[in-house]
């Protein structure tokens, strides 16, 4: 359905609609939005995402004659996805998973487009729609396998340079200094926004699709590559200077500097390859224009007004109030303390209790509502060790008695060793699986959210050269055998 509007001038007729849809999306999902932003504005790995809308409006920019000359055509599988990208937030919401109300909200704007302006729109803007991906802050995932990755590559390019170098962990020690490769030295930073600009840069410079995909390839081993050079050439000028140089925050400075050139020999190289540009001016149709049709508004109406209700009656619940007694399980041989050495940390629980043993075993418990406000049992930001302080070696699940368990087994810096096991309670049941614990917190959510659910932590400390790992097991092992942990 199309029509004609004599007050409005046709060529804008696009850009308004754009304008509207954007800002009643961006208002209906204010709160995701608003905390995508924060992640923005204090995480230097995700500072990109300021740039990406941005960048979106100047390519529907470069291309205006044709997006101004478009007819309005709704699209059904636009409506379908939008509501999937509805879907993937709502379950976000439900979860505590920041990141799926982030792809919802963010996916679901450019979906909207598509449902409103038509397949053709969509296949044209496929990639502008597609790149606002890169202001969804994803990644930190990845920290883990890029921390290893550097440190393995470090360890090789010293062991070439015939440096004399100990690796355990994450842990790199030469004859002059000891070395860890931090969450800050992983270079998911330089990554991320390698992959950010690479992606346009082959996006604006190649017309055949491998020779994009090739580039983008480059944009995530290059970075990778030069993050480990960095490292090693890090340790080797601490090591070749007595630990005068490359140890405090130059090596940062140094850092940047380097991932600088690195990104611009990138382009250099990228730019020997590029195709001849498409003339944008003589592709530009000057087909009529149409305006928002009566389906596509009531079909808006109803995602929207859908969205509020679940929002409201669904996803808000009041927060509960803090547990006034904590219910522990049957104890033995535990004290209560104010602190236990590993450093649990669980934001916002309702309840937590910290004991110690005589047989040199800490226990930590953390209790949350299956639904609150504020604070959730599984999130990024809960940590069951100081990561600054503690490196993870290994992990592994196992059993015993009733209790399905993880295990971690970490080091330090200082020769120090460490076994946690843990494993959450919910609805009754010992569960280790993120999914089904997901699951089961949706289940609650909408059935019972203000029961309460749990985390439990058994740890030992342990040094290799005077106790052995299968000690610090049988310690935990008694503690598991001789306390009841069922609530």
């Amino acid at each position: 359905m199309t029509g004609n509007n004599k007050s409005l001038n046709p060529q804008l007729n696009n850009v308004v609609i754009t304008l509207l849809i954007t800002i009643c999306w961006i208002g209906l999902f204010l709160s995701t939005f608003k905390a995508t932003v924060e992640i923005w504005s204090r995480s230097e790995t995700f500072a990109h995402g300021f740039l990406i809308f941005p960048i979106v409006i100047w390519l529907f920019w470069r291309d205006r004659q044709q997006f101004t000359a478009l007819v309005i055509n709704s699209s059904i599988k636009g409506a379908v996805v939008t509501v999937l990208f509805i879907m993937l937030w709502l379950s976000g919401q439900l979860l505590d998973i920041a990141v799926f109300s982030q792809l919802g909200a963010v996916g679901g704007l450019a979906a909207c487009h598509w449902m409103v302006f038509g397949d053709k729109f969509a296949k044209k803007y496929q990639f502008p729609l597609a790149y606002l991906i890169f202001a969804v802050p994803m990644g930190n995932t990845l920290i883990p396998m890029l921390q290893i990755i550097t440190a393995e590559l470090t360890v090789f390019m010293l062991e070439l340079s015939q440096v004399p170098v100990y690796f355990e962990g994450l842990y790199i020690t030469t004859p002059t200094g000891h070395f860890e490769v931090a969450v800050a030295c992983s270079g998911i930073r330089y990554l991320i926004a390698s992959l950010a600009v690479g992606t346009l840069f082959a996006y604006l410079n190649y017309r055949k699709l491998s020779k994009q995909i090739t580039f983008v390839l480059f944009s995530i081993a290059v970075p990778i590559l030069a993050n480990g050079i960095r490292a090693y050439l890090i340790v080797l000028i601490a090591h070749l200077s007595d630990m005068k140089y490359a140890t405090g925050v130059d090596h940062l400075i140094y850092g940047w500097l380097f991932f600088g050139l690195v990104i611009s020999i990138m382009f250099y190289i990228g730019a020997r390859f590029s195709d001849q540009p498409v003339d944008q001016v003589s592709q530009a149709t000057n087909q009529p224009n149409s305006y928002f049709s009566f389906s596509n508004t009531i079909a808006v109406i109803v995602i929207a007004v859908s969205a509020i209700i679940i929002d409201f009656k669904i996803v808000t619940v009041s927060p509960p109030e803090k547990s006034l007694l904590f219910f522990a399980p049957n104890l033995v041989n535990f004290t209560q303390t104010t602190n236990v050495g590993w450093q649990p940390k669980f934001d916002y629980a309702l309840a937590e209790y910290r004991g110690d043993s005589q047989d040199g075993v800490e226990l930590y418990i953390a209790q949350f509502a299956s639904r609150q406000t504020q604070g959730e049992l599984i999130t990024s930001s809960n940590r069951f060790f100081n990561r600054h302080y503690w490196t993870q070696l290994s992990q592994r699940t196992g059993q015993q008695g009733n209790i399905t368990y993880n295990e971690l087994e970490l080091s330090n810096i200082n020769g120090q060793h460490r076994l946690i096991r843990y494993w959450y309670h919910i609805d009754g049941v010992e569960i280790t699986s993120l999914p089904i614990i997901k699951a089961r917190q949706v289940w609650l959510a909408l059935t019972n959210p203000t029961q309460r659910v749990y985390v439990f932590a058994i740890s030992t400390l342990y040094q290799a050269d005077e106790d052995t790992y299968d000690q610090a097991q049988q310690r935990l092992i008694k503690v598991m055998e001789h306390s009841s942990f069922e609530l």
